[in-house]
């Protein structure tokens, strides 16, 4: 309405940049959309051969805000570059099932994590390389998908951050409309729910309506961690921090959430279709990725019940 009435000009820096997503990495601008905007949502999640990456010559305007500024140049931050590349080339491969590229990406941000903590990162090119022959090898990614899931821990786990969410309250409207179909469609009762009937109606939803679509259109997924990898300037990496592991853990526990979500809702409407999945994801990015709180109260959910390792969080991702 302010754009409308008095024109572009008297819009804060934040509308104004919305929804471009403006980093800077070593000199160099990033530029990207934000899933939350509807439009954009669409744009990058139906994208069927994947999101591509160009250098292009562009104006940057002055009153857009500069999200994130980083560099390369000492330290761990030297590494961003190839553990970026690798990570994005992980989560788009599609050998293998994007829940099995999730647990491969946590095997090589958790190598990665290791050798910093016990060997200040001397030897991460060696890990890149290994893990660059690994993606290569069919009979280590086999071995990957052989991993059996435990679904009642699986289940444990994301039960709590359910009732985490539900403790913080809603403001979005729009969102409240997806939560209370996830919640219908998985027929938890907020007064009064168990787990048993969660583990249940989440097997039903998940074989009966989320996979038919699904396992034809799993890219839709792939794009919005690619995206959101993007986003965030994955991984972040510098003399204050090297905590590579806490990046992973929000990425795959949003990815997780995001998929308790679509499992509920796709029961509330007996499947999925485009325009359910468009604004289940749009109005969970809006009220998630915008809400540092809850990403902070996530992760304190995990330590807070022990499940913050390596080997919790490939439970939350793994199909």
């Amino acid at each position: 309405m302010i754009q409308k009435e008095i024109g572009e000009q008297a819009l804060s820096k934040t509308c104004t940049t919305y929804p471009r997503n403006l980093n800077k990495m070593d000199g160099i601008y990033e530029l990207s959309g934000r899933v939350s905007c509807p439009e954009i949502a669409r744009l990058v999640l139906f994208e069927a051969k994947g999101i591509e990456f160009e250098e292009i010559e562009i104006d940057i305007e002055q009153q857009w805000t500069l999200l994130k500024k980083n560099s390369s140049e000492r330290g761990l931050a030297q590494y961003f570059w190839p553990i970026r590349m690798l990570s994005i080339e992980i989560v788009q491969n599609r050998q293998i099932s994007l829940g099995d590229r999730m647990v491969l990406l946590g095997l090589f941000i958790n190598a990665l994590q290791k050798d910093i903590d016990e060997n200040k990162g001397h030897t991460i090119p060696n890990v890149i390389n290994s893990y660059k022959e690994k993606m290569l090898d069919t009979d280590y990614l086999r071995s990957i998908e052989k991993i059996q899931v435990n679904l009642e821990l699986q289940l444990q786990v994301l039960f709590e951050l359910i009732k985490s969410r539900i403790e913080m309250g809603i403001s979005s409207e729009r969102y409240q409309l997806t939560f209370n179909e996830m919640m219908e469609g998985l027929k938890i009762n907020q007064e009064k729910y168990t787990l048993n009937s969660f583990k249940f109606n989440y097997e039903e939803n998940f074989k009966n309506f989320y996979s038919p679509y699904m396992n034809t259109k799993e890219y839709i997924m792939e794009n919005y961690i690619v995206n959101y990898l993007f986003n965030i300037l994955f991984p972040v990496l510098s003399e204050e921090n090297d905590s590579l592991f806490l990046g992973y853990a929000i990425i795959s526990t949003i990815y997780a959430m995001l998929k308790v979500h679509l499992v509920g809702v796709s029961g509330k409407h007996q499947g999925l279709n485009d325009d359910v999945v468009l604004r289940t994801i749009q109005s969970f990015a809006k009220i998630i990725e915008h809400n540092a709180t809850y990403i902070t109260s996530i992760i304190e959910e995990l330590k807070r019940n022990n499940y913050y390792s390596l080997a919790h969080i490939s439970l939350m991702v793994k199909d």
